[in-house]
């Protein structure tokens, strides 16, 4: 096994002072304190409902690269596993379950036409600046839709121009653009065309010529595993929502695809439904129904009615000012009808995925979540929440997508664009301030609570929510690998220990000292920087350093000396007891410098890989849905299956910060 150390960069702010030459005597004009700092970034009071410390999120742009790939996908692997097309799923591997795993290399995925699934296609966001801001096909220079995004911000319809302009096999057909101002669905409309099968003519590529229903699917970031184009192309989330008002983010998949006209029909019934119900609210934003429904129970409660949504801006570096997102549905309940709704901001998280939104962490009815998922709402028409299924859907509306219109699919053809094993419609796995909600949809709605445990295997550990939980773990050089994992690591004659919440002390324990501004090291978390054998073979008070024997330790651990020392001015804690790791790691701007072997990422080899061999779980298959196998993977030491031998999270963490 190796491990890499990654960088800690200290950026150090010049004040600059009474520079220049002494003839200089201006003197600055007093400030008036009632008034507010123009040097600082407005602060939003929708920070008051975040648990994160106050950012500056004013400026922003597209960075990095985004995803994209074109085609329709033949979900075979999904329809064997639900038995869609007459199949009877079996477990053909023999270990108890049937999922991915037992899919026949017959029955996986395809394009439309036989052919393997293509990579990825990875696309610079520079070049998407640099292409768009020349405004190449007369939509807009930069974004065709500044009405919502700022400069250097993009929408999904905005990747599509990029394409149109830069690859000669796709175009937008001459004369079909209608302008959004100029729609009845407030979107701009279309009709594209892709040679697909590149002899240079567009008309005769089937439903990739000249067709009016193309529209998209998409992943969020899926980290180092996706990035590159190194797998194959996602089926993607198939939302309802606008391709001009679907804000693109980094590292984002994208599939661009032709669907039905019944799809199509659908989605323009969705708008039709938003627009009339803004004209009937007088041009307010108000949103019918606000829902919980108990995934436990199948009971669903409604908790306000007729609330009138107001923007909290933020993203201020994103959208422009008004613009409403999922988000400012509950930070207008908390704001104004005290109802205990927060969020969190989600940064780079540990496995790379890039999220930097904020998603909500707390609910008055399922209370602080751990970290699995932060809450994602379904939002839309209630007529479309049962839409997409993972097993087989109803498609009961007409042939031209509305309730009460005529005809209806044959079931070959519902299964094929409404059966998924992905999400679609009115719920996309991805957070609430991921969106931008241009049209107040007729209902919102939260579900929960959610336990994942059945599907990955692994015991979610929440010391806030279950101060009393432990876990059992094996010792090793690198990390502590968790005993607890179903079908996990081999103990063989590794030691043992256990983790559990210990508690900093806040008053004196026995002789010691609760350290304060005084000490030398005050606020570095990483009390063995200086405090070791090397420099001090013999402890602190020339006896021993303080080690945890009783839970089976031979080695110091900071988070230990804590409980004598006090927590030696660490942060305050924000309310999260769970997956500490996934944002407080060596990734991004939350990095947490002096702590140890966090800010180390482990190479873990595939042969030594838990997830590699858990077949009874289903972690990401690969797109044609054969078995992912890794190589080797990157990880941070802190994961789902170890801890870090230091700074075990969320113990240690919890411990120090309260």
């Amino acid at each position: 096994m190796k491990y890499t150390k990654l960088s800690l960069v200290l950026a150090t702010a010049l004040s600059l002072t009474a520079c220049g030459s002494d003839s200089n005597n201006q003197v600055d004009a007093p400030t008036d304190p009632s008034q507010p700092d123009p040097t600082q970034p407005e602060r939003s009071v929708g920070w008051d409902y975040v648990e994160t410390p106050f950012m500056d999120l004013s400026k922003n742009q597209l960075e990095g690269e985004v995803l994209v790939t074109f085609g329709i996908v033949d979900n075979r692997a999904h329809k064997w596993l639900k038995g869609l097309d007459g199949s009877t799923p079996s477990d053909l591997n023999g270990d108890g379950v049937i999922n991915y795993h037992d899919v026949p290399k017959e029955h996986l995925n395809v394009m439309d036409d036989g052919s393997p699934l293509p990579k990825l296609t990875p696309i610079a966001a520079q070049d998407i600046i640099d292409v768009l801001e020349t405004n190449p096909d007369g939509l807009g220079a930069g974004t065709a839709r500044p009405d919502i995004f700022k400069e250097g911000n993009f929408s999904v319809f905005d990747l599509l121009r990029y394409m149109a302009v830069t690859r000669a096999d796709m175009q937008f057909d001459p004369g079909s653009i209608v302008h959004y101002t100029d729609s009845d669905y407030d979107t701009f409309e279309f009709s594209f065309s892709w040679d697909r099968n590149g002899d240079g003519d567009f008309t005769n590529d089937g439903v990739y010529s000249a067709s009016k229903n193309w529209h998209f699917a998409t992943n969020a970031s899926g980290g180092r595993e996706h990035d590159g184009g190194n797998e194959t192309a996602y089926i993607g989330h198939r939302p309802y929502g606008r391709m001009d008002n679907y804000w693109l983010r980094p590292s984002m998949e994208v599939r661009f695809r032709p669907f039905s006209d019944t799809m199509t029909g659908r989605r323009h019934w969705v708008w039709s439904q938003e627009i009339a119900r803004k004209e009937a609210n007088d041009g307010k934003y108000i949103v019918p129904k606000v829902q919980y429904f108990n995934v436990m129970t199948g009971q669903t409660m409604v908790y306000a009615t007729d609330v009138e949504v107001k923007s909290f801006n933020m993203l201020p570096g994103v959208f422009q000012e008004g613009v409403i997102q999922p988000l400012d549905v509950f930070l207008t309940l908390a704001h104004e009808q005290g109802m205990d709704f927060s969020f969190t901001y989600w940064p780079i998280m540990s496995s790379g995925a890039v999220v930097n939104t904020f998603a909500m962490s707390h609910n008055p009815f399922s209370g602080s979540y751990g970290g699995f998922r932060a809450d994602v709402p379904v939002r839309g028409e209630l007529a479309t929440f049962s839409d997409f299924s993972y097993a087989k859907p109803a498609c009961n509306f007409g042939l031209d997508g509305t309730p009460e219109g005529q005809g209806r699919l044959s079931e070959e053809e519902c299964i094929a664009e409404w059966a998924s094993n992905s999400l679609g419609g009115p719920q996309l796995n991805t957070p609430d301030g991921a969106h931008v909600m241009m049209y107040a949809p007729e209902v919102v709605q939260l579900q929960g609570p959610v336990i994942y445990h059945g599907v990955v295997g692994v015991e979610e550990i929440d010391v806030i929510n279950d101060p009393g939980t432990q876990s059992d773990v094996y010792i090793t050089d690198i990390k502590l690998e968790n005993a607890n994992i179903i079908a996990g690591f081999d103990a063989g004659d590794k030691p043992r220990a256990k983790l559990r919440l210990l508690h900093s002390a806040t008053e004196p324990v026995g002789n010691s000292k609760i350290l304060d501004e005084s000490h030398f090291g005050w606020k570095i978390a990483d009390c063995n920087q200086c405090h070791n054998e090397q420099k001090n073979p013999l402890g602190h008070g020339g006896q021993s350093w303080p080690i945890n024997y009783a839970d089976g330790f031979d080695y110091p651990q900071p988070y230990y000396c804590s409980t004598c020392h006090g927590n030696n001015g660490a942060s305050d804690n924000h309310k999260r007891g769970a997956r500490c790791f996934w944002c407080h790691n060596n990734e991004g701007e939350m990095s947490v410098p002096n702590h140890g072997d966090i800010s180390t990422n482990i190479i873990i080899p595939g042969d030594e890989l838990v997830t590699n061999r858990r077949t009874i779980f289903s972690t990401q298959p690969n797109d044609d849905f054969s078995p992912r196998f890794f190589e080797e993977l990157s990880q941070n030491v802190n994961n789902d299956y170890s801890f870090s031998r230091t700074f075990p999270e969320p113990y240690a963490c919890v411990t120090c910060h309260k």
